[in-house]
């Protein structure tokens, strides 16, 4: 199997806020995020495919400024530890809906009649959710703590 990396399909950002925090998500209103933990369901179907969620990554360990996405807002002030895939699907929506748990209206579904695309949950009811709904691969992220 190649390099999940180097594929396309849905992908969930499980990422981790420590205290209870207000963020302004570009032009959307500020909202008060109040769990521990927050699955962003996006998409990569693009020639770059999942290499998106590097870029992810790379917005929430500070080495890129860039707010390009809804979700680079939060990144700025949050932990992202892991990224499930479901290779080859095209499932962002129907991922979204299918999550349980704080909808933070109108955020990461711009281009969708989604309610959003940024819930929070515990993070292995999160995880067990997403397995069960077909992600099958995922990637820890290191902190660049330690």
């Amino acid at each position: 199997m190649k390099d999940v990396f180097q594929r396309r399909g849905t992908y969930a950002l499980i990422i981790d806020t420590s205290t209870t925090q207000t963020v302004t998500f570009g032009a959307q209103a500020d909202r008060k995020l109040s769990h521990d933990t927050y699955a962003y369901i996006g998409s990569a179907l693009h020639s770059n495919g999942f290499r998106r969620v590097q870029r992810h990554h790379d917005v929430a360990q500070g080495n890129n400024d860039t707010t390009h996405w809804h979700i680079d807002y939060l990144l700025h002030d949050a932990t992202l530890t892991k990224a499930l895939f479901a290779p080859d699907q095209a499932i962002e929506c129907r991922t979204a809906q299918y999550l349980d748990g704080e909808r933070i209206a109108q955020i990461g579904c711009t281009d969708c009649d989604c309610d959003t695309h940024l819930v929070g949950q515990k993070p292995a009811s999160i995880t067990k959710q997403l397995r069960d709904i077909g992600f099958t691969a995922s990637h820890e992220f290191k902190s660049s703590t330690t």
